[in-house]
């Protein structure tokens, strides 16, 4: 069901509920009948949590031996690339994790001590964008429904709970090799050799290259990913690695006759 999710593109469990619930051909996939009830969405969402990672990993690895198998997949060009997805979260709900004190009422105790009046909702907000020193740190601030998720910045800029979903690709079939939904406050480049060579080990056991001769010859990655560690760490393993040079203004450095 999950897998149905991903490839039409149901970004809720209750749609995926509805669909495998009203698809004659999606029931036919999964083995159910006409009389029998599909899984409702709430037991999608504990099946799912309860199976653990390593299930998922066993899953993965069906599928990619599938495409190894019918040569969708090579294994020797990689790119990795993250990216930001809000959390099912809030930032008014967020409590301090020492005196269990809501960031909404810390707020309105500041702004009353500035003459505001508590109870106006929008003199406080404005108080707290504009007030000298706002810092959120997630080392003194969490949300108690989703303490997993961090404070961070989406896409186009705005403060709010994110968490940073990560794929590693054969940039030679598109495939995805390795995926992994990390805090939303962790750097690009921490840890990020160990992440790379936990896809190629897979890899290795899909493709029958126990010593890895042939999968994991290259690493593609954005400036954001560079570590001269990391980096080092890599290409001690035999991995190329393949990074895009961060310029401020392309036309004023290169040479006119560049393209």
């Amino acid at each position: 069901m999950l897998m149905v999710g991903f490839f039409e593109n149901l970004i809720s469990e209750r749609a995926i509920a509805s669909r495998c619930e009203d698809s004659l051909s999606l029931r036919a996939f999964l083995g159910y009948d006409l009389t029998e009830n599909t899984p409702d969405h709430s037991s999608l969402s504990v099946i799912r949590a309860r199976l653990g990672v390593e299930v998922y990993q066993q899953a993965l690895e069906v599928v990619l031996t599938g495409l190894y198998e019918h040569g969708l997949l090579k294994g020797r060009e990689h790119g990795i690339e993250s990216s930001i997805i809000e959390a099912n979260a809030s930032l008014r709900e967020l409590q301090h994790r020492n005196t269990e004190e809501a960031y909404w009422d810390y707020v309105k105790k500041l702004a009353a001590e500035t003459g505001i009046d508590p109870d106006d909702t929008k003199a406080v907000r404005r108080f707290d964008k504009k007030r000298k020193g706002r810092k959120t740190s997630n080392e003194d601030w969490f949300n108690p429904n989703d303490p997993e998720a961090k404070v961070g910045r989406t896409k186009d800029g705005a403060c709010d709970m994110v968490y940073q979903p990560e794929h590693l690709t054969d940039l030679e079939t598109g495939a995805i090799i390795r995926a992994e939904v990390r805090p939303g406050d962790c750097g690009d480049r921490e840890e990020l050799s160990e992440r790379v060579l936990e896809g190629c080990q897979s890899l290795a056991e899909v493709c029958e290259d126990p010593m890895q001769e042939k999968v994991g010859r290259s690493l593609t990655i954005d400036e954001g990913y560079f570590s001269v560690e990391e980096v080092c760490g890599l290409q001690g393993e035999g991995i190329r690695t393949v990074m895009g040079e961060t310029r401020t203004s392309r036309d004023a450095t290169w040479p006119s006759n560049v393209k």
